[in-house]
């Protein structure tokens, strides 16, 4: 089932009508600007940002994929985010595109 939902007041789950999950969180213990954060931190605070979040993603019936040698990809920025949401969703998503989009990615923001 596609939809959105919010996990642990940290970041927030995208998933697609072809049943795969894109994972953006920004929280404390995250690959992210919010990095050492306490973890749990965010539970009281009406908004949290950050200019850099950790994704994952994972099918329907599947464990979370690879994304270039780990199944997470931290320090994404929104427009990396916005580049791989793109890529998956389609019906038959690349990986091999949303990885090499996302190694890419890293490496410049680095």
């Amino acid at each position: 089932m596609s939809g959105f939902a919010i996990t642990s007041s940290k970041g927030f789950h995208v998933t697609l009508g072809n049943g795969y999950t894109l994972s953006v969180q920004f929280g404390g213990g995250n690959y992210c600007e919010n990095r050492d954060l306490a973890i749990g931190s965010a539970k009281n605070v009406r908004t949290l940002r950050s200019a850099t979040a950790e994704i994952a993603i994972w099918p329907a019936d599947g464990d979370m994929i690879d994304l270039g040698g780990d199944t997470v990809a931290g320090w994404v920025t929104p427009g990396t985010v916005a580049t791989v949401l793109a890529l998956l969703n389609t019906e038959h998503p690349d990986l091999d595109a949303i990885r090499s989009a996302v190694s890419a990615a890293t490496r410049a923001e680095a």
